[in-house]
């Protein structure tokens, strides 16, 4: 099947609303389970999200590590508004912060050297995926861990067509 980027920023309030409140819990826990088990030195530092979204990952980590130093970037406001939304009053607020960013990030991107360089589902956003691999060198200190996920691309638009019936049919068609 041939790539097909989604549009890369998630604006509007409908479809930022939508994804937002989609029900990713499962697959974000599994996310940040997966990364720990990966890298279970990585206690503290500086870790940065690409693509952030609504910053469930970021919060779901800063639980789980406490010491770290959180930043997610993401190129929507309307999405970084809701994670705002969900940090505002919680432990975390303090542990994460949320950045108006886009891809590739300038030379004086303000980050320094990070531990860390984290990404879920944003490679499909992107109409270069180089972009992303070079950002994350860019951002990090040698030795530095990086974990990126991503969709996997089915083989033929029937079968894009039974898993987002299978995954999505109570999602809001927006997403």
């Amino acid at each position: 099947m041939r790539r097909t980027p989604e549009p890369e920023l998630m604006e509007g309030a409908e479809q930022s609303a939508a994804y937002a409140q989609a029900d990713f819990a499962e697959v974000n826990a599994d996310f940040v389970g997966a990364l720990l088990a990966r890298f279970p030195e990585l206690k503290d530092g500086v870790v940065v999200d690409l693509g952030c979204g609504p910053a469930d990952i970021c919060i779901r980590l800063a639980q789980a590590r406490p010491q770290l130093r959180i930043h997610g970037l993401d190129a929507s406001e309307e999405m970084l508004s809701h994670g705002q939304t969900a940090l505002e009053g919680s432990p975390q607020q303090a542990q994460v912060s949320l950045h108006k960013r886009y891809l590739p990030l300038p030379a004086r991107h303000g980050f320094g050297e990070v531990d860390f360089v984290m990404s879920n589902s944003l490679l499909h956003h992107l109409e270069a995926p180089e972009t992303l691999w070079q950002t994350a060198r860019q951002l990090c200190r040698d030795g530095a861990g990086i974990y990126i996920m991503d969709l996997a691309r089915p083989d033929s638009d029937a079968t894009a067509k039974a898993l987002v019936d299978h995954y999505a049919a109570n999602e809001p068609a927006v997403l």
